[in-house]
């Protein structure tokens, strides 16, 4: 039944506003989404395919990401909030309304209804990999044999099991271009029919008459494929039968209310059908067409690519018109570079990493080199932030958001690695995240002298501008924590050394002994991190070199072995005792701040600056024909 033009211009607009920026390019009936009476009313499921905004991809993915990560920790639980990406693909729409009108002459008589609609939404970037793996649903809604469209295709359309009440005109573009010649029905379409069946028997809450409906037309669209009908044919009839014959009409079983005994049947009909087509998966190249008649051809393919990129580009030049006023109010104005370009790009090729140089947002010597802690037998550590190009960004494959090279020595943690080159590099919208949840080591660069790094861009300097939003209440637990976990590792060491309670008489051997002073570096590091937000300050990153604790720090690092007052257990009690005192101190300090009325640290960082940072970081830089259209309009040229 087709819907009323009011009810879809409302889902239409409801389903805009599940998502920034979001785009809707199909509404149709749901497969299994049968119409059911419910309290006087209808329910009616269908399906959407939409297209979620450039911001979304770029920005609001990862603001989504924090504030689910926030969400799980605040309630003690590992589930996800429904508020993500799950709570924004789904909606339920309802309608009062009338039902059971007669004429009856002058009078109308109307009973009060409420029509109910459960749409479920796939973003089109998950439908085109659905329509690659030959997905049912998926290839019928271009081909269009089983769906009546508000415009025909050129096949005349479909026969009309479900409808269409709704397309886009980049939607039907696609479905003018790739459907309505029963290209689509490749061998992994016919692998997704009769797997779907197997399915289709799990939902229990479906009438099994409706099951029974719907696995007839799974089997009878597994044999779409005209090389299947013909292997079918061939199977049934020992290659003697009328080309008009359908072998489905002797396959599909009868329902004849017995569900139990009608699934034997039905998985008996799937045997038979993947009897009759393997050979044809094994020779799956067509060497005379030179396709491959299991997945789609690469012309289709690449038609593909060029809709969905003119749908992201039309996005991301609209979000262009309106992100910059929006960030600006809330971001600072970018500073200038610092460092050298070309050193950045000598300093990718030496490490190999595969990365635009013109990309890059930051690099810092990072490990120990960065707090001034390394020795001669320290390795060579670097740490990168990139920002992934605007056109590989919003790419259907977008490209790693993180690359790492790391030396595995195996005498293991703590081993020697002198003359060693890692790096790690980080997309900064990972960055980002990380710096959200407070990790130290991510807080860490953003609190770097600038004359202590290689390289800044514009965009991190962004990103140092807000630097002290970061040092929240989270922040400062995840300092806590990475402490308490450096102490509970040298506790376990020492007790496997046997040595926590008789530190006089036994040794620690070369390894453990390496372990604990690293262990313990990496504390009495962070315990100074601790004190300086607990106090309010910048965290403490970089030591002078006339600096008492760096002295006791590189103390503890180079002397070997480590007796007296550097004994691992008696550096150990002290740590525990650094951390206790920073506890109270942290209480002391948030106290004195509510009495001198001043606000207290923030316990989450604010999404919303982090979101109009976030914004000019991706839009900064961005090519100018992505940005300025030109005056032309939307669409992609046939090839």
């Amino acid at each position: 039944m087709t819907l009323p033009q009011n009810h879809v211009k409302e889902l239409i607009q409801r389903i805009q506003a599940s998502s920034r920026d979001r785009e809707v390019l199909l509404i149709a009936d749901n497969e299994l989404g049968f119409t059911q009476r419910k309290n006087g009313g209808e329910s009616r499921c269908l399906f959407a395919v939409v297209a979620d905004g450039a911001s979304v991809i770029a920005t609001e993915t990862y603001i989504e990401t924090v504030q689910e990560y926030v969400d799980r920790r605040s309630k003690g639980s590992g589930k996800g909030s429904q508020a993500g990406k799950g709570g924004r693909n789904r909606i339920c729409v309802s309608f009062s309304g009338f039902h059971g009108e007669e004429d009856r002459g002058d009078e109308v008589s109307a009973t009060p209804s409420e029509t109910e609609y459960d749409v479920h939404m796939c973003e089109v970037n998950c439908f085109i990999t659905q329509l690659e793996k030959g997905i049912g649903r998926a290839v019928e809604l271009i081909e269009g044999r089983d769906y009546s469209f508000p415009e025909p295709s050129h096949n005349g359309g479909g026969c009309g099991k479900y409808e269409v009440h709704y397309e886009s005109i980049m939607w039907r573009q696609l479905r003018k271009k790739l459907g309505g010649l029963g290209l689509l029905y490749g061998l992994e379409y016919v692998r997704s029919c009769t797997a779907m069946i197997r399915g289709v028997f799990k939902c229990k809450r479906v009438p099994p008459c409706v099951v029974a409906k719907y696995v007839a037309l799974l089997l009878e669209r597994a044999t779409r494929n005209e090389l299947v009908l013909i292997s079918l044919r061939a199977s049934l009839h020992d290659g003697a039968c009328d080309s008009s014959y359908s072998p489905i009409d002797f396959l599909v079983p009868r329902y004849d209310g017995n569900m139990q005994d009608f699934e034997t049947r039905v998985r008996k009909t799937g045997e038979i059908i993947w009897e009759a087509v393997k050979e044809l998966f094994l020779e799956s190249a067509d060497k005379n067409g030179g396709r491959n008649l299991r997945y789609l051809s690469n012309a289709q393919i690449g038609f593909l690519d060029e809709w969905f990129s003119e749908i992201r580009l039309n996005s991301f030049r609209r979000w262009s018109k309106t992100a910059p006023a929006r960030s600006e109010e809330l971001a600072p104005e970018p500073c200038q570079e610092t460092g050298s370009a070309h050193g950045v790009r000598n300093l990718l090729e030496k490490l190999g990493v595969p990365i635009i140089a013109d990309k890059v947002a930051f690099v810092v010597r990072s490990g120990s080199c960065l707090f001034n802690l390394q020795t001669e037998r320290s390795d060579e550590d670097y740490t990168i932030v990139y920002k992934t190009e605007t056109p590989h960004l919003f790419s259907r494959k977008p490209p790693a958001d993180c690359y790492s090279a790391h030396v595995i020595s195996p005498s293991g943690f703590a081993s020697d690695k002198a003359g060693e080159v890692e790096y790690e590099a980080k997309e900064v919208g990972k960055f980002i995240i990380e710096c959200c949840k407070g990790n130290p080591r991510n807080i860490e660069l953003l609190f770097t002298d600038p004359s202590d790094s290689v390289f800044i861009s514009l965009e991190f300097h962004l990103l140092r501008e807000i630097r002290h939003i970061f040092l929240t209440g989270r922040c400062l637990s995840q300092y806590f924590g990475f402490v308490s976990e450096r102490l509970h590792k040298i506790r376990k060491l020492l007790e496997d050394e046997s040595s926590y309670n008789d530190r006089e008489k036994t040794k620690l051997s070369p390894d453990a002994e390496a372990a604990a002073s690293k262990l313990l570096y990496h504390a009495f590091h962070k315990l100074l991190g601790i004190q300086s937000i607990a106090a309010y300050k910048d965290p403490v990153v970089r030591l002078s070199d006339d600096s008492a604790d760096r002295a006791f720090i590189m103390r503890l690092r180079t002397t070997r072995p480590m007796t007296g007052d550097i004994y691992p257990s008696v550096l150990l009690r002290r740590a525990e005792g650094m951390l206790a005192k920073a506890k109270e101190s942290q209480k002391v300090h948030d106290e004195k701040r509510r009495e001198a009325g001043d606000p207290p640290r923030p316990p989450e960082v604010n999404l919303d600056k982090i979101r109009a940072v976030l914004d000019r970081i991706r839009l900064l830089g961005a090519p100018s024909h992505l940005v300025d259209d030109g005056g032309c309009g939307g669409g992609v040229a046939p090839p």
